[in-house]
């Protein structure tokens, strides 16, 4: 996961005890921490993307998009999730989150690749909301919990 300098992945338990949840909070966090692991899980059962000579160029590009909508559809789902948790915590709580979660999300990005929030980020400053952008996806509908799609 791309960082700025001197920031670190974290892990969920990391993030969890930083909390300090309540046993309500917890489990909103036991959501969005299943939500998170079913994203990884989708990463890694994915079929790798690679070239051949007998698999025409179209197809084998077709199945990176489907990779990469079966792995947004994942990370809507750990979005939603965080909201839920968010909307609960106390503001200090939330100060925390502020300050750690994301780093707690794998990104899986290829190096010298923008992250994920970096390009959310600019698709805001240039006013393109990413609602617009939403309503175009594919992948698995409402959920990462179907079949993987062309793989």
């Amino acid at each position: 996961m791309m960082h700025p300098p001197g920031l670190r992945e974290l892990s969920l338990t990391e993030v969890f005890d930083r909390l300090g949840l309540n046993p309500q909070q917890r489990d909103l966090w036991d959501v969005f921490n299943n939500k998170v692991d079913a994203y990884t899980g989708v990463y890694y059962r994915q079929k790798p993307t690679t070239p051949s000579p007998e698999d025409p160029a179209p197809h084998q590009i077709g199945r990176m998009v489907d990779n990469l909508q079966n792995r947004l559809a994942a990370l809507e789902d750990v979005e939603a999730a965080a909201k839920g948790l968010y909307a609960s915590l106390t503001l200090q709580q939330q100060k925390t989150a502020n300050e750690m979660l994301i780093l707690a999300i794998p990104a899986f990005t290829a190096a010298g690749s923008e992250s994920g929030r970096s390009s959310a980020e600019t698709r805001r400053k240039e006013g393109k909301p990413d609602e617009a952008k939403r309503a175009r996806r594919g992948g698995l509908g409402g959920g990462a919990t179907g079949p993987m799609s062309g793989n």
